[in-house]
């Protein structure tokens, strides 16, 4: 028997000890990449012509008042095969007051009714087309309705003038707006400005209907005429105030896109019977599980299509935490956080950077012993940009074991081929898929980011995605560069006036509003 040799293991190093200097220098160039990240905030832009030469003509006590008389219109939208002879009257109202308020805009402009209630106003520029293209800014007449008035501090379509603000349904969404531009017109007419290019008004008069029958009218009528924009701006995100947090300045953030929107319907069928006679496969057991299993769904989030991660990028410079500075500023750590961030800690970042899918609906049985054989759920689903809607049909109806049918097949009796089916539907001109996302580094991008950096002087700009809809994603095939902002001011707790209880604006938003258009007005006159 040979002797044997007893080796002693030697301890290995500790995998820290390897990689510890590794790590001290990637923890130093991300600290020393955060401490001297230069801010990337575009310059303001001042007019060539001095504001003041063309504010000094603004009435702002008789844009409070307009305003006022345009709430007390009550415009409410529908669809259009649901208006009734009250609500056309209130639009052909609506439309009469404008025309009789703004005298020199509508002897100096073009007015045209298009779809039957909806307005395009055309602002002639001394340079054809060819030479420079035309610019639209939106708006819309309508405004949704009102559930509860008597919970309002002043009847919602009082438009009273009160404490420093206007009050009622539409100031915010977007009344204001309308007649700010509107006023910026008149107020460059009265200064004897003359642009070089065109700049047309476009306001709907059923945006907040999902089938939009306005703006559909209307794109139908710039591609008749060949018209293409250099840029377009709607309704969007407002300048908001500590909605980030550790940012003091006031947030201007400009929708590049928003997501798109589509209704999930999901049917589940059996054969009914007694409630003294229960099985486990009735419609509404049925319905539950897949209702359940939705919630269960997870969509990815990430900044890799959208344009969220150059909004933290925008951001990350002015962040006066070194940590925020360091994460927001890179790429690789931003993705990772919005991937692992649970939803509730930043429920808008989260909103943001993935698709979001929530039962809204839930319809089902006749009595309370009768077991239905049918019953009902709708999803509302709003699409990241990166994904389509029928990506987003196919995960769900996998998730939940249904099967897909068109829309025109729903009403089928015939259970034996799927008890569980599953369709989509998307209203109206805008589609179900995200809108383009129009890109952050155009001239007409810093023509608005100037502009606001002008009259908003403190304010911080970037690029965002807006989560709601708007009639711009119709007019994504007359502009590549569709941009969405809202100059007014708000605080957190003041953006759930805009569709809720006790709407307003303050008379120096709507004094600043003015303001805005005829900058942006004067300085992509000069683009």
């Amino acid at each position: 028997m040979q002797p044997t040799t007893k080796f002693r293991k030697s301890s290995p190093i500790p995998l820290l000890f390897i990689l510890a200097p590794f790590l001290v220098v990637l923890v130093s160039y991300v600290l020393y990449h955060a401490t001297t990240l230069p801010s990337i905030q575009l310059p303001e832009i001042i007019p060539a012509v001095p504001l003041h030469s063309v504010t000094s003509y603004v009435n702002y006590s008789l844009a409070e008042l307009r305003l006022s008389e345009a709430v007390r219109i009550p415009t409410i939208s529908k669809r259009f095969d649901e208006f009734t002879s009250d609500d056309l009257e209130h639009l052909k109202r609506f439309r009469g007051f404008l025309e009789r308020e703004f005298p020199t805009v509508r002897n100096a402009l073009n007015w045209e009714i298009v779809g039957g209630h909806s307005l395009l106003l055309s602002w002639k520029g001394s340079e054809g087309v060819d030479t420079n293209l035309p610019i639209l800014f939106c708006a819309h007449q309508d405004v949704v309705g009102v559930d509860n008035p008597g919970d309002w501090d002043f009847p919602p379509f009082s438009g009273a003038i009160k404490g420093g603000f206007i009050h009622g349904r539409g100031t915010l969404d977007v009344k204001g707006m309308l007649i700010s531009q509107l006023v910026a017109v008149e107020a460059l007419l009265k200064a004897g400005y003359r642009p070089k290019r065109s700049f047309y008004l476009a306001f709907g008069h059923d945006e907040e209907t999902i089938a939009s029958e306005g703006s559909k009218a209307l794109r139908n009528l710039f591609i008749e005429r060949r018209l293409r924009f250099k840029f377009i701006l709607d309704e969007g995100l407002p300048i908001s105030n500590r909605m980030f947090p550790g940012i003091e300045a006031p947030l201007a953030l400009i929708g590049v896109a928003e997501k798109g929107m589509m209704q999930l319907h999901i049917r589940a069928r059996s054969s009914g019977g007694h409630g003294s006679m229960p099985f486990s496969d009735n419609a509404v057991h049925m319905l539950s599980k897949a209702v359940s299993r939705v919630a269960d769904i997870k969509p990815k989030a990430t900044l890799a299509d959208g344009p969220i991660g150059d909004l933290l990028q925008s951001l990350a410079p002015e962040h006066p935490w070194l940590l925020a500075r360091a994460v927001l500023g890179s790429s690789f750590l931003a993705e990772h956080l919005v991937r692992i961030l649970p939803a509730k800690v930043s429920p808008g970042l989260a909103a943001m950077t993935r698709t979001t899918l929530a039962t809204t609906q839930i319809r089902g049985g006749l009595g309370g012993n009768v077991l239905p054989n049918d019953a009902t759920a709708s999803v509302n689903c709003r699409i990241r940009p990166g994904e389509t809607a029928e990506e987003v049909l196919h995960y769900v109806a996998k998730a939940i074991g249904a099967l897909i049918v068109d829309a025109d097949q729903r009403g089928s009796n015939d259970t034996a081929f799927s008890p569980l089916t599953i369709w989509y539907n998307c209203d109206g001109p805008r589609g179900c898929d995200p809108s383009p996302v129009s890109s952050s580094n155009t001239e007409a991008y810093r023509v608005l980011a100037g502009s606001i950096r002008h009259v908003y002087d403190n304010a911080l700009v970037a690029p965002s995605l807006l989560m709601g809809a708007t009639d711009a994603a119709t007019y994504k095939v007359v502009s590549d560069n569709i941009y969405r902002f809202q100059p007014i001011r708000l605080w957190p707790q003041d953006v759930a006036r805009i569709h809720g209880l006790n709407e307003r604006i303050a008379t120096k938003d709507l004094h600043d509003m003015i303001g805005f258009f005829i900058t942006v007005i004067l300085n992509a006159d000069n683009m």
